[in-house]
């Protein structure tokens, strides 16, 4: 009997070692293939809960943008910002940072969005007639601006940088044009007066966002140089070691324009 039975339990057997070998093999062709499969850009967003803001990657660019296998995510970044607010938004500047890509003096690279005049971080600055906000509960889409894709491009080459697999939308300024805003660390301005009259005095918004540029460099720097109309040396907050850099300043502005 039990002669009989080897054959047909050795037989079981086989099938069984079979069965979990190609069980096996499943698995290894899934895992393999979920490691081949192209991964997303992740995208971080530091936007203080405290403002009347709502941001959102455009749906039909998501993709797109964070497709890592995709050469031309730069232009297919388009972010949408929304005034949930009751005042319109004369002036809103945020930073599109790459936190794992450093400059030569291993700052951040960051790109910059922006709305509106740079003249309104500073409280006094009036609205005038060809100044278009964003009211409230309207929409508007920031995207990167030409020059500082040129930076990136060209520090890549030189460089032999990656693309980044991560981004980080940070949030610098925000104006209504009447003398109030948000300062980078979401605090709403015009401040309060201090209660000891010997406390510190507090920064400005301006003293603020200037603190906030030393930190980073923009991808302008890379593409225009010096020697620029003041409306493109702007959008370079960062002094760069290769470079006699244009630093921030108050002072008289120039426009530089909307994006829409």
């Amino acid at each position: 009997m039990k002669s009989e039975q080897s054959p047909y339990a050795r037989l079981i057997l086989a099938c069984l070692l079979v069965g979990i070998a190609s069980g096996l093999l499943v698995v290894a062709v899934r895992t393999s293939s979920i490691a081949q499969s192209p991964q997303e850009r992740k995208v971080e967003e530091n936007i203080p809960k405290t403002l009347p803001l709502k941001v959102k990657l455009k749906v039909e660019k998501e993709h797109q943008f964070k497709d890592l296998n995709n050469s031309e995510w730069l232009r297919a970044f388009e972010l949408e910002v929304t005034n949930t607010s009751n005042k319109p938004i004369y002036f809103l500047l945020l930073w599109l940072e790459l936190p794992d890509a450093k400059s030569d003096n291993n700052n951040p690279l960051a790109f910059t969005l922006q709305y509106g005049r740079i003249d309104f971080i500073h409280f006094n600055t009036q609205p005038v007639d060809t100044d278009v906000p964003i009211p409230p509960g309207d929409t508007r889409t920031l995207t990167i601006p030409d020059e500082e894709q040129q930076g990136w491009r060209g520090d890549k080459l030189r460089r032999n940088l990656p693309d980044p697999g991560k981004v980080r939308i940070e949030f610098v300024h925000l104006s209504f044009g009447d003398g109030s805003g948000f300062d980078g660390a979401g605090r709403a301005y015009p401040y309060g007066k201090q209660q000891s009259s010997t406390a510190p005095c507090r920064e400005s918004p301006v003293q603020t966002v200037e603190k906030e540029f030393g930190k980073r460099e923009t991808l302008a720097c890379r593409s225009l140089g010096l020697g620029r109309p003041l409306a493109y040396a702007l959008r370079c907050y960062f002094v760069s070691a290769n470079s006699s850099g244009c630093r921030f300043k108050e002072g008289p502005l120039s426009h530089v324009g909307l994006l829409t």
